[in-house]
């Protein structure tokens, strides 16, 4: 990753890119350079404020007249910034898990207490269905998705494999 920073010395105003390479910031750079996006390149020109430490005399057919030069009225910084990129990826890659996996934790939750709301279950039904699936709702909040989904396939009770099939589909969402 290429990160460009240009300064106009003149205004004071930044402009900045950030590139997968080299050859991607050079080429953006060409680009503003040729619509004068930052202000004006170094150049030659014929009108002056007398305060121009280089200039040239031009012989033309008509005769001669002098150039004078005028640096840059803007600074290009090309800085390497991959590991500053790989370390902002990762942070954000991790809030996204630790969303996933926050959804996912409600999402079962939520199912769980709709299961037990429109099936007529008893009360040590509903112990046992609690007792079940706390270990999937704590290795979630753990963020341990992989874990979870044992769980899940670990429970061998037939009245549940509507809930199981649910709730797996829910951690997929996760683990992929």
């Amino acid at each position: 990753m290429k990160k460009v920073v240009v300064v106009n010395n003149v205004t004071g105003e930044t402009f900045k890119g950030v590139f997968p390479d080299i050859e991607s910031a050079r080429n953006w750079i060409e680009k503003c350079v040729t619509h004068n996006s930052w202000g004006k390149p170094d150049r030659w020109e014929t009108q002056t404020d007398g305060t121009h430490e280089h200039s040239r005399e031009i012989l033309g057919e008509t005769g001669s007249y002098m150039e004078y030069f005028f640096p840059c009225e803007y600074t290009v910084d090309i800085s390497d910034n991959t590991e500053e990129y790989n370390i902002e990826k990762e942070i954000d890659d991790a809030v996204s898990y630790e969303k996933k996996i926050e959804d996912a934790c409600l999402d079962c939750l939520r199912f769980c207490r709709y299961f037990l709301k429109v099936n007529e279950l008893t009360l040590q039904q509903k112990k046992t269905l609690k007792s079940d699936f706390s270990d999937v709702i704590s290795y979630l909040k753990d963020g341990d998705a992989d874990n979870a989904k044992l769980s899940i396939e670990m429970i061998e009770k037939p009245a549940y494999n509507l809930l199981k099939a649910r709730l797996l589909k829910i951690i997929e969402k996760v683990v992929i």
